[in-house]
């Protein structure tokens, strides 16, 4: 049993509370209030990091405070979510959620094209960094072959 003594809430057994009551000195508290849990759906597009935007968002606030946001790479964040039992979005806001995720999934890439790679370099980019073409590598090693042929017959 709950009683208020002096200010204070204590719980004591029922018969001393019921004691105490009797003889003026404590008063029976009254059960609190339950809270009425109110909740606000909401959907999201993704945050950007630099180039890259991450899947949207669904989630949910409640008027006790508690808050939960979920995202999806499949597109299902709005069957997720879970407060005091299951909850179940707002069809509005579910609508709005896989309307950004069709959005953001038609400019995702789940595989990413593969860069084609050049076997051979451009001349000028060799050049910017100081290094020689295939060519002019070629051209000075039989060059050095010539020369290392014609210092054998000298």
């Amino acid at each position: 049993m709950e009683v208020i003594r002096n200010g204070k809430s204590e719980h004591v057994s029922a018969e001393i509370g019921a004691l105490l009551v009797a003889a003026g000195l404590a008063t029976v508290a009254t059960a609190k209030p339950e809270i009425k849990h109110d909740i606000t759906w909401f959907a999201n597009a993704g945050v950007f990091i630099d180039d890259y935007q991450a899947p949207p968002t669904c989630g949910w606030r409640c008027s006790c405070g508690e808050r939960q946001t979920t995202e999806s790479m499949k597109g299902t964040a709005h069957l997720n979510h879970v407060h005091r039992g299951r909850l179940t979005c707002d069809p509005d806001v579910a609508a709005t959620y896989t309307q950004l995720f069709a959005k953001w999934k038609s400019r995702s890439r789940v595989k990413p094209p593969k860069q084609v790679v050049s076997r051979v370099s451009p001349d000028s980019h060799i050049r910017a960094a100081g290094l020689q073409t295939s060519d002019e590598l070629k051209r000075g090693l039989q060059f050095e072959v010539e020369r290392a042929s014609l210092a054998k017959l000298i």
